[in-house]
């Protein structure tokens, strides 16, 4: 009954196909046939599989053995995986925009790190509280980086907490107390409209 239902119902036979592929290719990486978990992941990432994207994204920004570092095979893959909403690619486009040698673009890492941080990634809020504190690709400012360091300590992100911290001895009481209700309502709102 059920090999008919799925017989008959192109998407769920569609479905149970990519994830065989997706496991099949977790276990030749695990395997060390880092070659052929690529060609497998490639095959999903053509057919829109946002996981496997992420994971194209990341052997080809780090490399791996028998596979050459391309930065922007990374970012190819980064975006779309991104366009489907991974808070993860959204964190490391940001990444290679802020770190990458002959590739930052402050601007492209602070856009990268807003989505991410709008969609509640800790790493990325993190990350944007740090460029409003440093005024790479933003303008300085100290009370939205207090806030979105604070957000992401309030998410468990220990390196937000200690910078927020250190941040807080700099500033005055009035802009501690506007930073503070900027973070409540910019929680309060889903992380949208937090500037």
């Amino acid at each position: 009954m059920l090999l008919l239902a799925v017989l008959h119902s192109p998407h769920i036979f569609s479905s149970t196909i990519q994830t065989f592929e997706s496991n099949l290719a977790t276990e030749l990486y695990l395997n060390g046939n880092y070659t052929g978990a690529l060609k497998t992941w490639i095959k999903l990432g053509e057919k829109g599989e946002a996981k496997a994207q992420f994971k194209l994204g990341t052997i080809y920004r780090l490399g791996e053995t028998g596979i050459e570092k391309d930065i922007n095979k990374a970012i190819k893959w980064y975006t779309l995986a991104a366009e489907k909403g991974n808070i993860y690619a959204l964190y490391n486009l940001g990444k290679i925009y802020e770190s990458e040698e002959n590739i930052v673009n402050y601007d492209l890492a602070s856009k990268w790190y807003r989505l991410g941080a709008e969609k509640g990634n800790a790493f990325a809020q993190l990350k944007l509280g740090m460029l409003y504190l440093s005024g790479k690709g933003l303008e300085l400012n100290l009370k939205y980086a207090h806030m979105w360091l604070n957000i992401s300590g309030s998410q468990g992100n220990y390196q937000a907490i200690k910078k927020r911290n250190i941040l807080q001895k700099k500033m005055t009481g009035l802009e501690l107390k506007i930073a503070r209700l900027l973070a409540n309502k910019c929680f309060k709102e889903k992380y949208k409209n937090c500037y």
